[in-house]
């Protein structure tokens, strides 16, 4: 199912609210995956008549249907896309489940290394290549940042050019957009 749903703070037997003249409410949290476009929803109504989606960044692509308890959602929610960065000949991607969060990643070249010994130093989402500047190759910088296991739990890099990198200041990823998304559902019915 692309649509789960969970209680939000009460037990499955008090999740309905009555409001008079039949009427009654049920409140639930959702949560859509990455890409999704459709679910259905069980209630513990008899009978819904009406589906609010709150939150998320669910859209609907149609009209929700309703067969007694269940309703039938068509929807989208945005795809997961991974934050990326060419730079000097080098290609660095975000790894999965960074999302938006691959944003905040940045690459900055130093200088001080020899070339072919290029040392990669990661601190929290900065990575930082001490390289020789303009004599360290594309490739030779790309190898040592595959060498690092701390870079590439951030990032994916390829580069394979005997051109030369130069010292440069931090830059940071783009592009990256979180997957999926929750919110809550008012259901209304008998």
């Amino acid at each position: 199912m692309a649509i789960t749903t969970t209680v939000p703070n009460a037990s499955a037997s008090s999740r309905a609210n009555s409001y008079g003249d039949g009427i009654k409410q049920e409140i639930l949290d959702w949560s859509a995956l990455s890409g999704a476009t459709g679910g259905t929803v069980t209630s513990v109504l008899a009978s819904i008549e009406h589906i609010l989606v709150l939150g998320g960044q669910l859209r609907h692509s149609a009209a929700p249907t309703f067969s007694a308890n269940v309703a039938t959602l068509a929807f989208t929610v945005p795809a997961e896309t991974a934050a990326s960065k060419v730079t000097q000949g080098l290609t660095l991607t975000a790894v999965a489940q960074q999302g938006a969060g691959g944003n905040s990643i940045t690459i900055a070249f130093t200088g001080g290394a020899v070339a072919g010994s290029e040392v990669v130093t990661v601190t929290g989402q900065a990575i930082s290549v001490q390289i020789s500047g303009g004599v360290s190759t594309v490739t030779q910088v790309s190898t040592a940042m595959q060498a690092s296991a701390a870079c590439t739990a951030l990032v994916t890099t390829t580069g394979t050019s005997a051109s030369t990198v130069a010292v440069a200041s931090a830059v940071s990823l783009s592009g990256g957009v979180t997957g999926g998304g929750r919110g809550t559902l008012m259901i209304l019915g008998i």
